[in-house]
């Protein structure tokens, strides 16, 4: 979602948010609009006199973010709300019966199973959440690892630890840099097991995006010899007849 383009009033944006609570997204992230060489934009913003054309390329300059056209009071007032609501947001989520209704309509769906798996999870109804979750392994869910996360914080739940361990083995052997698999993984490295640890384990099987929640910063002034093309580095060799290959259980996550 964006904030701040073209025309953008209170009464816009109100309207933006009116759509966001009919529309019912599972999350969603707002964006400030920023003003790019190349673009109407910026050709604009230049035209009218509120940007030097040559800002971006003689100051130590990154990214401009700004409302194209609004009130000084508007700008106020979006910039405020930013502030308070910038980041990843979670809005919707299906109930049992809506997902229940959902697996009617498909049949026999993998993806359906999980929904219902997710939804029962919620609701503390932990046998038809484990049934669903098994049932869409069965289906051939695509991600299983993350149908092996709710069995596996089932079994945390009910301090099955043998169980618990076993299917977050197989989780992260199949689906490793999933988000909710990661958290797991890091609240467990030190064989913590306790109720706490428990009550923070993540049964989720939503598609997240990386979020990048600051904008970024560059690491410090370029080399020197930045424009100069180099050729590139040799590839490394490896003895004639070596087949090895990297053990998947070995790679670390970087976050």
């Amino acid at each position: 979602m964006m904030v701040g383009n073209r025309g953008e009033t209170r009464e816009t944006f109100d309207e933006t948010l009116r759509f966001l609570e009919r529309a019912k997204p599972h999350q969603y992230i707002f964006a400030c609009l920023s003003v790019y060489p190349g673009t109407r934009d910026f050709d604009m913003a230049v035209e009218a006199g509120w940007l030097d054309r040559e800002f971006y390329f003689e100051r130590d300059f990154q990214e401009l973010k700004t409302t194209f056209d609004a009130s000084d009071e508007d700008t106020a007032f979006f910039r405020d709300w930013f502030q308070r609501n910038k980041g990843l947001k979670q809005s919707y989520r299906e109930g049992v019966d809506e997902c229940r209704g959902v697996l009617e309509r498909l049949g026999p769906h993998h993806a359906a199973h999980m929904d219902l798996a997710g939804a029962y999870y919620r609701d503390g109804r932990l046998d038809e959440a484990a049934e669903h979750a098994r049932r869409a392994l069965e289906l051939g869910y695509p991600a299983p690892g993350l149908a092996h996360n709710y069995l596996a914080c089932i079994a945390a739940q009910r301090g099955d630890v043998a169980a618990m361990r076993s299917h977050f083995d197989e989780a992260r052997r199949v689906d490793p840099q999933h988000w909710a698999l990661v958290h797991n993984a890091r609240l467990l490295r030190d064989g913590d097991i306790s109720a706490g640890v428990v009550a923070q384990l993540v049964a989720d099987h939503d598609f997240q995006l990386l979020e990048r929640t600051a904008q970024p910063t560059l690491p410090g002034p370029l080399d020197p010899d930045f424009a100069v093309w180099h050729p590139p580095p040799a590839l490394p060799t490896r003895p004639v007849g070596s087949s090895r290959r990297a053990d998947p259980r070995k790679l670390r996550v970087m976050a």
